[in-house]
């Protein structure tokens, strides 16, 4: 049986925004862009997440000088309907491959995220559930330490 696969640049794509998507984001709240990063140079492609009034930008791969920014948006989109039809098990075969998969990834993020004023949708989601029991919730899904994060509301 053929393995779905995708280049390493659209499966570290992938890999963040299923990561936001876990988060509680909205699709509708990403895009995917370019941009020159000082110190690593142009052609950086990057998840943006706009939402709550804020903007936020995650480097994902730097592509080779010259590349077709059209072709590779182009890709994405195709890459996008690859991975909605694969199964769970390329899913998470491709977290693993990517430097976005490991653990910590994920709590950087959401510590960078939360550093940044935005709110987790998905703790607000665990907070009105399980009250005083979210953080220790949240822990266990995306590892220690998860403390100071920015549940919203009075919290």
């Amino acid at each position: 049986m053929h393995k779905p696969d995708l280049p390493d640049h659209y499966r570290d794509l992938y890999v963040v925004h299923m990561m936001l998507r876990q988060l509680g984001y909205e699709s509708a709240d990403m895009f995917v862009g370019f941009e020159r990063v000082v110190g690593i140079g142009e052609n950086v492609l990057f998840v943006q997440l706009r939402t709550q009034g804020k903007e936020f930008n995650c480097s994902v791969a730097q592509l080779a000088p010259g590349v077709d920014r059209d072709e590779v948006l182009g890709g994405w989109s195709v890459s996008c309907r690859i991975a909605n039809g694969a199964s769970d098990g390329a899913r998470a075969r491709w977290r693993r491959e990517s430097v976005w998969g490991a653990e910590q990834a994920l709590r950087r993020l959401v510590g960078t995220l939360a550093a940044r004023g935005f709110e987790i949708p998905a703790l607000n989601a665990l907070k009105a559930q399980h009250g005083d029991a979210a953080m220790e919730m949240a822990a266990k899904l995306w590892g220690e330490p998860i403390a100071g994060l920015n549940l919203g509301g009075d919290a």
